[in-house]
């Protein structure tokens, strides 16, 4: 059972004290501060794993330094092993050609313990969850799925489709940003550049005349004076900050739940990660639902291969909603995964039994919604794009030429 954290207070000396115990449960940590270090306990409490014990070194390590697997080299594997396994091969012989063809170096570690655990009486599902975060929720769901169906073949293909399909809307994702980005990117440093270069020459020319600046003056010299005495001091600031969140988001549930949820509500990217999960949930309910598995269990497998938190948190709760006796329709409308039209067909497939063919319809619904806003991405970025250009443009104008024009104007006079 995995250990959790517990706060204990207790009197000692007739003072309130407070110490962080390590123990399975409540009642654990009760016994340990009561029988083994001889506390008055007062009351315990559940909390976060401590700070010192949740930063380490071989955690950095875990989570920055491992070796990557290309979504090329896991499909490419994939592909292999479901061909092997519609020829009739055991585990032992796929795995082992898996490992023999594979150039991925990570890959073939994870195949080759995979190997040993299956030698062992262990199932390959259950020897790929010790790799979950490198491989991924939904292979270990459609793995699982393979076992408990016995149709390991078809659902290898179904991944493999999936995880093709994911690459090849991440790259339309990167195709479609990679434009913006690089416009955004060229514009901060040409306004670095600006400010560190240029406007130092003109602010010594601005305080000879000693004249009111315009307030766009006054924000291009303030922004040069901080970047000059502080710039080093932002871009550490910004490089800590991006690897602590990740840090976090990797360590701790709470907060990665929090960070999950309001993800899903950022504009475009959430609405695009909501439609894509949505839709891979789908398929693999649907695929479940039609080998055969009870509804709660096929709710319950194909929820774990969400990768956002809380989303598979919403659909845990559908499928314990529809332990207690509601209907499947009634849990996913409470659950706000699917649109009301949705939930509607869904209810109509679940009433007359044709349950599948509405889930088929479901997933080709959210997977064409999902193309379609791929397909928008560019066009709802470039308004943003052509307002930033035009806002900084017309900062560095106003704030150059108006107190140039001022002086022009004493000049004269």
């Amino acid at each position: 059972m995995a250990q959790k954290y517990f706060e204990i207070e207790y009197l000692q000396g007739g003072k309130r004290q407070k110490e962080t115990i390590k123990a399975a449960s409540k009642i654990e940590a009760i016994v340990i501060a009561k029988d083994s270090l001889g506390y008055k306990v007062l009351r315990a409490k559940e909390v976060n794993q401590p700070l010192f014990e949740t930063v380490s070194l071989d955690k950095i390590k875990d989570i920055f330094g491992k070796k990557k697997i290309s979504a090329d080299a896991q499909i490419s594997a994939i592909r292999q092993m479901a061909v092997m396994a519609n020829a009739g091969l055991s585990f032992t012989d796929i795995l082992k050609e898996a490992i023999a063809a594979t150039e991925n170096e990570r890959l073939r570690e994870i195949l080759t313990q995979n190997l040993n655990d299956i030698n062992a009486g262990l199932s390959l599902s259950q020897s790929m969850m010790q790799f979950e975060k490198e491989i991924g929720k939904l292979t270990i769901t459609m793995i699982e799925l393979g076992e408990r169906t016995g149709t390991m073949a078809e659902s290898l293909d179904s991944l493999a489709a999936i995880l093709e399909e994911t690459r090849e809307n991440r790259e339309k994702i990167k195709k479609a940003l990679r434009y913006p980005i690089s416009v955004v990117m060229a514009m901060i440093i040409a306004f670095t550049v600006l400010i560190i270069v240029v406007v130092p020459k003109f602010k010594s020319v601005f305080d000879k005349f000693k004249a009111d600046l315009p307030l766009p003056t006054k924000i291009l010299l303030g922004t040069e004076s901080f970047l000059t005495h502080y710039g080093v001091f932002v871009i550490v600031l910004i490089t800590v900050a991006v690897l602590g969140t990740r840090y976090i988001y990797s360590t701790n549930d709470k907060i990665k739940l929090k960070m999950d949820r309001l993800i899903l509500k950022a504009p475009i990217v959430g609405i695009m990660m909501r439609l894509g999960l949505v839709s891979r949930f789908t398929i693999v309910f649907k695929e479940l639902s039609k080998a055969g598995l009870p509804v709660i269990e096929a709710l319950s497998v194909s929820a774990r291969g969400v990768e956002n938190s809380y989303i598979r948190q919403q659909l845990y709760g559908v499928a314990i909603n529809v332990q207690r006796g509601l209907s499947l329709t009634a849990s996913l409308k409470e659950a706000g995964i699917y649109e009301n039209m949705i939930i509607q067909m869904l209810g109509a497939g679940e009433q007359s039994g044709s349950l599948g063919s509405m889930l088929d319809k479901t997933a080709d619904y959210y997977r064409q919604k999902f193309q379609n806003k791929m397909d928008g991405l560019s066009a709802a970025i470039e308004p943003l794009l052509i307002g930033g250009i035009a806002g900084f443009v017309l900062l560095l104008a106003l704030g150059i030429f108006m107190p140039m024009w001022d002086m022009a104007q004493v000049v004269k006079k």
